[in-house]
């Protein structure tokens, strides 16, 4: 007999395991509401079940999007992210559109997009500027695009801090 043709019993999922479980990933860290109940359903974990789990963790108040939401976009602002790529990371993590979107944008309301992104660019820039100062205005937009800044900031951020205009960037 192998050690592979062993096979576990299929796991049992209790309401009271359930929650157990769901207690510990919230210890962690938080969590949205979809994606509890997305790890729940890989655990095997029955939907109705795994519905009624996160349903009782909302109204207690231990689930709440709009907080996630606010929490994670404001810690991928200050990690020098724009607004565009945090409302598709809050989608992805099963966020609602509107949401993620607005969301996104309070990340900004201290410190704005244009400022974050100046911000990353100057970090960025002196390493792409000693890989080729001909080809740094291109690699800095392609870098800034890629970290969803808008068109248009970062346009202006490269045009403030290398005087290339963004026709010229070609």
């Amino acid at each position: 007999m192998s050690f592979g043709s062993r096979q576990r019993p299929a796991r049992v999922w209790t309401p009271a395991k359930v929650r157990t479980y769901l207690s510990t990933l919230l210890a962690r860290r938080s969590w949205s509401r979809q994606g509890l109940l997305d790890r729940l359903q890989e655990r095997g974990v029955p939907a109705d079940g795994a519905q009624a789990a996160v349903a009782d963790l909302e109204s207690l108040g231990y689930v709440d999007d709009e907080r996630y939401a606010e929490g994670w976009a404001q810690a991928r602002a200050q990690r020098g992210l724009g607004a565009r790529r945090i409302a598709e990371e809050l989608k992805q993590k099963g966020v609602g559109r509107d949401l993620a979107a607005r969301a996104a944008r309070e990340s900004f309301r201290d410190v704005g997009e244009a400022a974050r992104a100046r911000e990353v660019a100057l970090r960025r820039l002196p390493a792409l500027m000693a890989r080729g100062k001909t080809q740094a205005p291109i690699r800095l937009r392609t870098f800034l695009l890629r970290r969803g800044f808008p068109p248009g900031v970062v346009s202006g951020v490269i045009r403030s801090l290398l005087g290339v205009k963004p026709d010229e960037l070609h």
